[in-house]
């Protein structure tokens, strides 16, 4: 027994520092991959351009960031623009669209003609939609969801915009009237 274990001990020690070595790889991955996120940062710009005294076509431009080391895939039936109108007679307070406006007055999946979109890693993506509006006050908000769904639930980024189309504006520099 003894020249068994004299024998095999040292072979022993070695498998069992390896699994020792692979398990704690395998965990220290897994939290590092737990750390890599999606990270997407936004703006929204819109430009105005009068089309007769009661309508505006409106050009809103998505832009967006993606900062992280992963591609993010979006969700071309759910990502979305959506329009609300703010009423004049709102109280006084925090303005938030989930809350006081009801439902949007349009709602537009302007991807849902794409199969996929992805925005890649490290990359600048503009995306970009038209509406047409009266003149009111309204509030523009852009959703992007996330493709895959990693944590059981739809997962989007937000970004809004106030836009007010009551007064006509000047064109913009290349702009014909």
């Amino acid at each position: 027994m003894t020249t068994f274990l004299r024998d095999w001990l040292p072979s022993l020690a070695i498998i069992a520092a390896g699994v020792w070595t692979f398990v704690r790889w395998c965990q220290n991955e897994y939290h590092r991959r737990q750390k890599e996120m999606e990270a997407l940062d936004g703006k929204l710009l819109a430009h105005v351009t009068q089309l007769s005294i009661g309508t505006s076509i409106i050009t809103l431009n998505g832009l967006w960031r993606n900062l992280s080391p992963l591609p993010v895939p979006l969700d071309t039936s759910k990502t979305r623009v959506n329009i609300f109108a703010i009423p004049g007679n709102i109280p006084l307070g925090p303005l938030a669209a989930k809350s006081g406006f009801g439902e949007p007055i349009y709602c537009h999946t302007f991807l849902n003609d794409a199969n996929t979109y992805t925005l890649e890693p490290k990359t600048e993506s503009t995306l970009q939609t038209h509406f047409v509006l009266n003149p009111g006050l309204y509030m523009l908000r852009m959703e992007l969801y996330r493709a895959s769904k990693k944590k059981g639930y739809d997962f989007a980024w937000t970004r809004e915009l106030l836009l007010d189309t009551r007064d006509p504006q000047q064109p913009a520099p290349g702009d014909k009237k």
